[in-house]
Formats: C-alpha cells, sequence, structure tokens
C-alpha cells in the first residue's frame, strides 16, 4: 500500500508554505511602508502582492515538465527556487522605490 494521503499531505505543505512567505512578505512590507516610511501601507502591500502573482506567473510559465522527475530536481528544489525567485525581486524593487520616494511634506509640523 502506498502512503498517497501522505503525499498528498506533503504537497500541501510545499504549496502552503510557499502562500505562507508570500503572505508574510507583503504583510511586512505593507508594516514597513506605513511605520518608517510614512506611506499607505495597504497600497504597497497590494503593489507587492501584484508583483509577486506575476513573477509566479512567469515562473509558472517558464519552468516545465522536463525539470521534475527522473534526472531533473525535486519538488521541494523546485519551489524554493520559485520562492526566491519570487520574493526576492519584488522585495527589492518595492523597497528601492519607497526608499527613492521624497518625504511627505504634509507630515511635517511647520
Amino acid at each position: 500500500m502506498t502512503p498517497l494521503p501522505l503525499l498528498k499531505m506533503e504537497v500541501a505543505m510545499n504549496g502552503g508554505m510557499l502562500a505562507i512567505m508570500v503572505l508574510a512578505q507583503v504583510i511586512g512590507l505593507g508594516v514597513l511602508a506605513q511605520k518608517k516610511f510614512r506611506r499607505v501601507g495597504v497600497i504597497w502591500s497590494l503593489i507587492a502582492a501584484a508583483l509577486d502573482l506575476g513573477l509566479l506567473a512567469l515562473i509558472s510559465a517558464a519552468k516545465g515538465p522536463q525539470l521534475s522527475g527522473a534526472g531533473g530536481i525535486s519538488d521541494q528544489a523546485r519551489d524554493l527556487t520559485a520562492l526566491l525567485l519570487t520574493v526576492g525581486p519584488s522585495t527589492l524593487v518595492v523597497l528601492g522605490v519607497l526608499a527613492t520616494l521624497p518625504n511627505n511634506k504634509a507630515d511635517k509640523p511647520l
């Protein structure tokens, strides 16, 4: 008897881990934008989520069946690569834009 339910649970956990990491990144960027940069955190969270979804769609379309299976990379390595190629660039782009935006003049007292 093959451990099919355990195998399905492992696949669900791998996809769930990707979702948890992307969610943590989106929330973290929103809080950072709100607290440190005095910007609307929800907007920057949505921008980060849109970048994540776009990059994830691009990576999912680029990786094919030739990567998995015999002689290819494991599913965990493929998921980790997708996570790093999704979260890393979008975090750098959002932080770079936030750091280069000018300060809000309306927040400063006269």
